[in-house]
């Protein structure tokens, strides 16, 4: 058959010839980005994360990071203090959580420090096999794009795990504050002997009797935990290590099977209390005596002006004493410095704080009481 009359039959079939440009595949169409819920018209564009995967959200304790920048490895341009509450946003850079915290006076968003947060678990559950972490335990985000997630357990520091101590979770597990709940919950035992560990020389753990070693447990001279014996086979006692720390990011209990030689009658332990400071603030700057002072029925959108960038961080609320120059409110279409008289918002000295003239224009003078 001639290459002509081949031809034909593909075209009287309707289909295009196989070197074609119709018969290549198209490239797929690149997916739109996703419209910022946080941008407003005629604004600076607002510091917000590329893509989220785990949306967070509950109280801002103390000893979470309170100081915000444009990214990581920025300056600060803001700390809060007083938060009521937070949504903290993950995503597949580990470095840069992104965090939206509100207090009574203002919501703002930024980057934090990633070696400064402390994410928690939400509920009793079980970890790489043989860690049961309590409320006050830390995780680590590992970054990912979707569910579920790495995260990394952080173990007291007698425990030498074979591998990092690292699970998959979904978003529900994790916290940003500390939940009520008994680690306990996650082991699937009825209620053992209350013994010790005795050993000096270092203890192999494994998750399975006679299995490979997940950790070693290696202990100082001062002491070493009690431990709940609730398996014995032969030679191997299961045991769950009721590890007692001043330290609450150590509140994590651990499972798994050791020589029954290195488990003996109980002694009292320890236990203790670690502080935290209180929330802080500074003290109000000094009035400038070359603005007005209003207040706002609504709340007015801030940008921040920070070593020649710009974006649009938050919101300051209604009824909170602001600082603004004469005629601020004709600036309809331009952006004005303006200062916050809050203790609850603390900006960088090299910041410029702005406000649109069109948002100051229904504010009035006010003799508002010092925040």
């Amino acid at each position: 058959m001639t290459r002509s009359c081949i031809l034909l039959l593909v075209l009287a079939c309707g289909g295009p010839p196989p070197d074609s440009p119709a018969a290549r595949a198209a490239p797929a169409p690149r997916p739109r980005p996703t419209p910022s819920r946080r941008a407003l018209p005629g604004y600076p564009p607002p510091v917000e994360p590329a893509a989220v995967t785990c949306v967070i959200t509950g109280t801002w304790p103390f000893d979470q990071p309170r100081e915000l920048r444009f990214r990581r490895g920025g300056r600060t341009f803001a700390t809060m203090n007083h938060i009521e509450a937070a949504a903290l946003s993950l995503g597949g850079e580990p470095a840069s959580p992104f965090v939206e915290l509100r207090s009574g006076h203002a919501r703002l968003w930024g980057v934090v420090v990633a070696d400064q947060l402390l994410l928690h678990p939400a509920h009793p559950m079980l970890l790489d096999g043989y860690l049961a972490p309590g409320p006050t335990a830390v995780l680590r985000w590992l970054g990912a794009e979707r569910e579920p997630a790495a995260v990394e357990v952080q173990v007291p520091d007698f425990v030498k795990p074979s591998s990092p101590p690292r699970a998959d979770v979904r978003c529900s597990d994790l916290a940003i504050d500390e939940k009520e709940f008994e680690a306990r919950e996650a082991i699937e035992a009825a209620d053992g002997e209350q013994m010790m560990l005795v050993d000096r020389k270092p203890i192999p753990l494994s998750r399975e009797p006679g299995g490979p070693t997940a950790a070693v447990l290696e202990f100082a001279d001062a002491g070493s935990p009690s431990v709940e014996v609730i398996e014995r086979r032969g030679e191997q006692a299961r045991v769950v290590v009721l590890h007692s720390s001043l330290n609450p990011a150590e509140n994590v209990l651990l499972v798994g099977w050791v020589a029954a030689s290195a488990v003996a009658a109980h002694s009292h332990g320890f236990g203790g209390s670690w502080g935290q400071a209180g929330d802080g603030s500074g003290p109000l700057p000094r009035r400038r005596t070359d603005r007005h002072l209003v207040t706002c029925p609504h709340e007015v959108p801030l940008v921040v002006e920070l070593e020649g960038e710009r974006h649009l961080v938050g919101a300051v609320a209604s009824g909170v004493g602001l600082e603004v120059p004469a005629g601020a409110a004709t600036a309809v279409h331009g952006l004005v410095e303006i200062g916050l008289r809050s203790r609850q918002v603390e900006f960088a000295d090299e910041v410029r704080v702005l406000a649109k003239g069109s948002a100051l224009a229904d504010c009035s003078p006010a003799l508002a009481p010092e925040h």
